[in-house]
């Protein structure tokens, strides 16, 4: 079986290798089926991450004692979690290109945000990118596991 890398129909950045490579460890640690190129594979398994969707799941708010030495204003909000949720399909396909097996799934997982809260609230956007990546490797991870099996 060969297993391209997955399309892509969100805006998220190379989330498609992380999960192509997440599905084509699951194979291999189980070595049921054997990964081989597109030519020589008697059916090719298509991945394609349909959705992609980060969303804030949780703020700090500023409170009635915030003053300006750089705590949070009282009228603001700060995000310190996130959601991230992926939705991945699969199809299997014959040499043909007739479809075998078909399937979809969702899953989601919070993250936190890297907020320094000492003396200012500051937002760290390296680590809170780095964060998102290592949530999605944990998302294609445990989807990946879950599509392996049903398959």
């Amino acid at each position: 079986m060969a297993i391209p890398v997955f399309k892509n129909r969100s805006f998220e950045y190379t989330v498609e290798n992380i999960f192509t490579e997440s599905l084509i460890t699951e194979f291999s640690k189980s070595n049921q089926i054997p990964i081989k190129d597109k030519i020589l594979a008697d059916g090719v398994l298509e991945g394609e991450i349909s959705k992609v969707d980060v969303s804030v799941s949780n703020t700090i708010q500023g409170n009635q004692e915030s003053d300006t030495s750089g705590k949070l204003p009282h009228d603001k909000a700060l995000a310190n979690e996130y959601m991230a949720s992926v939705t991945v399909n699969l199809v299997l396909r014959n040499q043909q290109g007739k479809d075998i097996w078909k399937t979809s799934m969702t899953e989601s997982k919070r993250f936190q945000a890297h907020v320094q809260t000492d003396n200012a609230y500051i937002l760290n956007p390296l680590v809170n990118e780095s964060t998102k990546r290592e949530t999605f490797k944990v998302l294609a991870q445990t989807m990946m596991s879950k599509m392996h099996d049903r398959f």
